[in-house]
């Protein structure tokens, strides 16, 4: 600071081109002067960083980093080459994402290698390549991600072994019937605890005794249900079970007819409190006397009488029948 005191004005006005740098030399060995130098020594290094990185970098966005810089083939190219010498497949793969996004099934093949199976399966899954996705999937262990896959490619084969494999029955079931295999997606079904899906299958399969086994266990699903909801809810009225459960009750009447099992229609119907189509069936099947014993029991006389007048039954039947105990 002395030597800046020291110096005059009319020197830095008038003075020679060699006294001006005899002063900056001497400023730069000042304090401040040196603070300045390795300042602007800073700025310049990190200006040549700078430029330097935009030079090499394989970004195509700016917002991940520099754009792309005119030598970023070259390196990127040499960079990509040892790394695959070095199996390093996944920072291959990453430089490889970045430099030539569209490249991105050499992107998958390289996280395979790396046994990044998940990121390359969804790699192929964005470039439409369903099966080579799904086998990947299945590599990973991802039975379900897998099983979807080759269920939309259509694959319906590898789909249901899938499913099977991670346990999902309900899915194998499902893709059954779209492919048109009743019986098999039924067995799912049951095995899923789905008996009235599993009913409607086997009764597309023309499989009527087995599906009426099917609803029947759907009903006795329904009631139970209904009878812990009617327990947890007494004074709610439960419109959607009880109509489910008429649905069901119609449909096994409609295939017991279909059977000709009157009995077990009979009986059905006697479980479900509906004693007159009870004995309606009976009557229609020339079973008078049975159906005028079942309307007795249950106090409805007068349907009795008129059942047995059809068939003009004598005053003895008509004792026996009705003389209950």
């Amino acid at each position: 600071m002395n030597l800046l005191a020291q110096t005059e004005a009319p020197l830095m006005t008038h003075g020679t081109v060699g006294e001006a740098v005899d002063f900056f030399i001497h400023f730069f060995k000042t304090p401040a002067g040196t603070v300045c130098f390795v300042l602007a020594g800073g700025l310049l290094a990190l200006r040549i960083y700078y430029a330097a990185r935009q030079a090499v970098s394989v970004r195509a966005d700016a917002r991940l980093g520099p754009p792309r810089g005119f030598l970023a083939s070259y390196f990127a190219k040499a960079r990509l080459e040892q790394l695959k010498k070095q199996q390093r497949w996944e920072e291959a793969a990453d430089l490889l994402a970045a430099w030539q996004p569209g490249r991105g099934v050499e992107v998958a093949e390289l996280l395979i290698k790396g046994k990044k199976y998940a990121r390359a399966a969804a790699i192929l899954v964005a470039h439409k390549r369903l099966r080579t996705a799904a086998d990947t999937y299945v590599r990973a262990g991802s039975w379900d991600l897998a099983a979807e896959l080759f269920e939309r490619a259509e694959d319906f084969a590898r789909a249901e072994e899938n499913y099977l494999r991670a346990g999902n029955k309900l899915a194998a079931a499902r893709l059954c019937a779209r492919a048109g295999q009743p019986e098999k997606a039924a067995r799912y079904y049951a095995d899923a605890e789905r008996p009235r899906e599993a009913a409607e299958q086997l009764e597309k399969a023309g499989k009527t005794r087995e599906a009426v086994e099917q609803y029947v266990e759907a009903l006795a699903l329904v009631e139970r249900a209904g009878s812990l909801e009617a327990a947890s809810h007494p004074r709610e009225k439960l419109l959607s079970g009880g109509r489910v459960r008429d649905e069901l009750c119609d449909k096994i009447l409609s295939l017991y007819q279909k059977l000709g099992d009157a009995d077990a229609q009979v009986e059905l119907l006697v479980e479900r409190e509906r004693p007159a189509e009870a004995a309606e069936v009976l009557r229609t099947t020339g079973r008078h006397h049975d159906a005028a014993r079942l309307l007795v029991a249950h106090d409805l006389l007068h349907e009795a009488q008129r059942v047995l007048d059809e068939v003009h039954a004598g005053q003895d039947t008509r004792r026996r029948i009705f003389q209950r105990t």
